[in-house]
């Protein structure tokens, strides 16, 4: 019981970092989503520049709020829900972590765009399938690290109740 308390918060920090770092690596290597985030990142700068020095600072702070946002909501929460609904249940599977994980970080963008009232369209709509397959391996991805630390052997240190008929 006391190694679950270190290795559960080690499996998420891990789990959250191989995310953290897999994401914006695999954005880099696809030409879809390159292209979508060089345009996303050059319309802020444009417009910051045709306004001035104040207005640059403003849209860069905001550009990286947004993106840290999107980095947490997409790398570590989809983890965290599935993790504790995992322990919660005892649940020791390596489909449940991988597979739950990947399946909360694919439809992270559509609760951020629900909850912040946008609607998509336009250009985005021809790379949204390109990211929500790159969210949904960041999750896998989060989800298997975290199995390997916090998931898999845990079965081995909780004893099975003696269920016996000789009562």
């Amino acid at each position: 019981m006391l190694a679950r308390l270190f290795l559960i918060p080690a499996g998420l920090v891990l789990g959250s970092a191989a995310a953290l770092v897999f994401l914006p690596l695999a954005t880099l290597f696809d030409p879809v989503t390159r292209e979508a985030w060089g345009a996303f990142g050059s319309v802020n700068l444009f417009a910051a520049l045709a306004h001035g020095d104040d207005a640059l600072l403003w849209n860069l702070v905001n550009l990286g709020a947004a993106i840290s946002t999107a980095l947490l909501a997409i790398c570590v929460v989809p983890l965290l829900i599935t993790a504790l609904l995992g322990e919660a249940a005892r649940v020791r599977s390596y489909v449940w972590y991988a597979g739950a994980a990947g399946a909360v970080a694919a439809i992270m963008p559509y609760v951020l765009r629900a909850s912040l009232h946008t609607r998509g369209g336009g250009d985005k709509a021809t790379a949204e399938p390109t990211f929500v397959m790159l969210f949904f391996l960041t999750g896998v991805l989060a989800g298997s690290v975290y199995w390997l630390i916090a998931g898999r052997g845990s079965m081995r240190a909780q004893p099975r109740p003696n269920v016996s008929s000789k009562e």
